[in-house]
């Protein structure tokens, strides 16, 4: 079955009220961490908050701290602290990695020597010279050199028009688990996914992913700029719409 949820950025206590009320609806989330500093103080306060209304089965995701090389820098506790933090977690739950610089020694030390339960995540970005695991392509193989014990998360609106075409997509979601779901335009990022003029047809993406690319078990998050957070319950709508008519089912 495929779950569809919204991402929501963790750091002011409105946040996290956001995400509960989504949860109260029957709406899976994504709590977002993009610091260390945010991680340290929020999370184990989010997590309480969850579990004092037994709606933890709500977590889909969590979006690990995007400075990777603190993750390697065990000497001052931060990986140690945060794979504690991790155990607090259902293992189905998804961490979502940036691939950042050291990103592949954040990986081993995380999975291969702190034993992280959880599948991580590896999200895509726009090509960079001399950044590592940053496109679709290079994810997917690093997922098999590595026997699928990563997978990615396959972000619709850092991805290249050119990663949409079939024989990538189909190989790319093969590895996919989740879906960080919005589109761009112009200069913009990370807005609703079926906005008028925006550069990719994500409607006919998502009608796709059923029948075309048998992508039938994963994830898929709203991942919007704040200022179209009112957009996300009608898209979440939308969108279980979409997949109920091409055989998914949904839970709420």
């Amino acid at each position: 079955m495929i779950k569809v949820g919204v991402g929501v950025g963790i750091g002011l206590r409105r946040d996290i009220e956001f995400a509960l009320e989504y949860a109260r609806h029957g709406v899976g989330v994504q709590l977002s961490f993009f610091q260390p500093d945010v991680w340290f103080k929020h999370f184990r306060k989010s997590l309480d908050l969850f579990e004092k209304e037994g709606l933890t089965d709500k977590i889909l995701a969590v979006h690990l701290p995007s400075r990777t090389p603190d993750f390697v820098e065990v000497e001052q506790g931060f990986a140690h602290a945060m794979v504690g933090d991790l155990t607090l977690l259902n293992e189905d739950v998804l961490l979502v990695i940036h691939p950042n610089i050291r990103i592949k020694d954040a990986l081993v030390t995380l999975t291969y020597e702190l034993g992280v339960r959880q599948t991580i995540c590896i999200e895509n970005f726009q090509y960079r010279k001399k950044k590592e695991l940053r496109s679709p392509l290079e994810i997917a193989e690093y997922c098999i050199e590595h026997k699928e014990l990563f997978a990615m998360c396959f972000d619709t609106t850092h991805a290249e028009e050119y990663w949409y075409e079939y024989p990538l997509l189909d190989f790319i979601l093969r590895r996919t688990k989740i879906i960080h779901l919005s589109n761009r335009k112009e200069k913009q990022q990370h807005i609703p996914f079926n906005s008028g003029g925006a550069a990719i047809n994500l409607v006919g993406f998502v009608n796709d992913l059923i029948p075309r690319y048998k992508w039938k078990d994963g994830v898929i998050i709203l991942e919007y700029m704040w200022e179209y957070k009112h957009k996300f319950w009608k898209n979440v709508e939308y969108i279980n719409k979409l997949l109920w008519e091409k055989g998914n089912d949904y839970d709420y």
